[in-house]
């Protein structure tokens, strides 16, 4: 826009330059058009400046509208038009889909005893640990509260497992002292459960396909916590053998 600017307070400086010299009416003629021509480019360039900050306010407001503002992981909304749509994809390109329940144990005790500025604190650092592991391909999303999935594309439970585990370890050897209100207690941990299950063969709703990684988190709950239990679906696969874990 500045040069723009320059360029217009150059063609008035040359029109009245012109203009007091007495030049000829050519002259005149010629820098006049200079002059209509740069206030044509310069409304053509705040023009494109004002589209491209209304782009830029639009992705602002997707962003703001599918992102969690506490953790930066995407949220709910987001995951429910997702994940229809990975199902679908997966499906009819015959692909594997992983889903992976995650659950911070014991939560509401880290809220009670140290505050919810170190629950906050909890959160974000779950975040950032698991945004670290996984692939840019895959999606993690704030599920409510203290959970959160992880939508893995192409990809087998039995790989989902192994991710399963590199996130579990990741977050019971994080050092809960480095939070504030964690710092003075030598028993703060951190542990997560999570579930593990995959896409049927073929196919299904996505509801039945969180409802089954639900199951697979109780279950690990259930059996102690800081663990991951993969729920297998009851489909077979295209050699007539139960899918496996």
């Amino acid at each position: 826009r500045a040069i723009i600017v320059v360029y217009l307070l150059g063609c008035i400086a040359y029109a009245a330059f012109q203009w007091n010299a007495e030049s000829g009416v050519q002259s005149i003629i010629v820098s006049v058009v200079f002059l209509f021509g740069s206030v044509f480019i310069l409304l053509i360039g705040i023009m494109s400046l004002q589209t491209a900050n209304d782009i830029l306010h639009i992705a602002e407001l997707r962003l703001q509208a599918t992102t969690d503002p506490l953790t930066g992981m995407f949220n709910r909304r987001f995951l429910d038009q997702r994940l229809p749509e990975e199902l679908t994809r997966a499906k009819a390109g015959r692909l594997p889909l992983a889903v992976l329940m995650l659950d911070i144990d014991h939560f509401k005790n880290i809220n009670d005893t140290y505050g919810h500025d170190v629950g906050d604190q909890v959160l974000q650092s779950v975040g950032q640990i698991i945004s670290g592991l996984v692939r840019e391909s895959d999606i993690v999303a704030r599920y409510g509260g203290e959970e959160v999935i992880i939508l893995a594309p192409n990809t087998t439970v039995d790989v989902a497992q192994i991710l399963g585990e590199r996130i579990r370890i990741a977050i019971s050897t994080f050092d809960l002292a480095k939070l504030g209100g964690a710092a003075h207690s030598d028993e703060a941990t951190l542990t997560v459960s999570i579930g593990i299950t995959g896409l049927a063969p073929h196919g299904e709703e996505f509801e039945s396909v969180i409802r089954r990684a639900d199951q697979a988190l109780y279950r690990a709950k259930a059996a102690g916590r800081n663990l991951v239990v993969c729920l297998p679906t009851v489909s077979t696969d295209d050699d007539g053998n139960n899918e496996t874990c």
